[in-house]
């Protein structure tokens, strides 16, 4: 069995594949994200301020 994508075709096998590398490629994104969570939690500092402001290092720029 085949589908037909307005182009291209997709095998029945090809697809089982692709839902696979979705479901491992979510799987991966949602246990990087409790990851991030749990290593922010048990620094102290707050990850995402100390991240988004490079630690607190960060001057303004300048103009010459």
């Amino acid at each position: 069995m085949s589908y037909d994508l307005g182009g291209f075709s997709v095998t029945a096998s090809t697809s089982r594949v692709m839902l696979i590398i979705f479901a491992v490629y979510s799987v991966v994104i949602v246990g990087f994200g409790f990851y991030i969570k749990y290593q922010s939690k048990k620094g102290g500092k707050d990850g995402l301020a100390s991240f988004l402001t490079g630690g607190g290092g960060l001057e303004p720029l300048r103009s010459p």
